[in-house]
């Protein structure tokens, strides 16, 4: 029993450690983003490429798989709210444009990029550790983070709001369909409670948290791809675990920001 104790404390303490340790690694990488991020060069060509892939290459995701959401949320609410309180089911709108523009949208559009964009990052980084190319951008006195890091970070920070925007009105078209659909209510209706709960403030608000997911994906993917070792096997290890430290990270930045905003709501008004 004793020894058991023993054991766990001991695996509890290297966990903590390593958590520290990890913590400490990510913070040092942004600062060194931050560091570099004000000085010259600036890699246009590559910043307008990183626009490229991640913005205009991720509109058929994004789109696909918020539509769906859209859909299901409908199919699954809709009844449901008729069944509790009849004729409930018109204002189904208002809360598909709320749950997508606070928490959904900006949520699912970084899901699809952390598969689509982030996974990429990483593996590509990684690949071009593994081959060298990494050491040969030093000998040269090309700043691999000015060159690799820095353009993904700038063009992720932009895009997210826009390809989240797009996310949105994706939902709320997949859940318009499935109103007139499975509903049997009037487009009309479904759009006038959509615009009765629209306002300035969360679309704000979900323009700053979809800006700071797309920073953190951004950054974890390529910090993976930096520390990445092992060859080519390693490529394949770090891809899997920068995909996992992805999603573990939007969750927790998830509730930080949104609870930081609506405590700064709260005190504006």
């Amino acid at each position: 029993m004793i020894k058991n104790i023993k054991n766990f404390l001991i695996k509890l303490d290297k966990f903590i450690i390593d958590v520290v340790i990890y913590i400490g690694d990510i913070s040092i990488f942004i600062y060194e983003i931050f560091k570099n991020l004000f000085s010259k060069p600036f890699y246009f060509k590559e910043f307008i490429n990183s626009m490229e892939n991640i913005g205009y290459r991720s509109i058929p995701i994004v789109v696909t798989v918020t539509f769906f959401s859209g859909m299901i949320i409908t199919l699954n609410i809709g009844k449901s709210m008729d069944a509790i309180v009849k004729g409930t089911s018109q204002y189904i709108g208002s809360g598909i444009l709320l749950v997508m523009l606070k928490e959904f949208g900006p949520v699912l559009t970084s899901i699809s990029l952390i598969s689509r964009v982030g996974a990429g990052i990483t593996a590509q980084i990684s690949m071009m550790k593994a081959t060298e190319q990494i050491d040969a951008l030093e000998v040269m006195s090309i700043s691999p983070i000015k060159l690799l890091v820095i353009p993904n970070v700038l063009a992720m920070i932009i895009m997210a709001p826009l390809l989240s925007s797009i996310g949105v009105v994706s939902g709320i078209i997949g859940g318009l369909v499935m109103v007139v659909t499975y509903l049997d209510q009037s487009p009309n209706t479904y759009i006038d409670k959509v615009l009765m709960v629209l306002k300035a403030n969360d679309i704000i608000d979900m323009i700053i948290k979809s800006s700071i997911l797309g920073f953190f994906i951004a950054v974890v993917s390529s910090y993976y791809g930096m520390k990445s070792e092992g060859g080519a096997r390693g490529v394949g290890i770090y891809t899997t675990r920068s995909v996992v430290a992805s999603f573990v990270f939007i969750v927790i930045v998830d509730y930080v920001v949104t609870s930081l905003l609506i405590t700064i709501r709260k005190l504006l008004s």
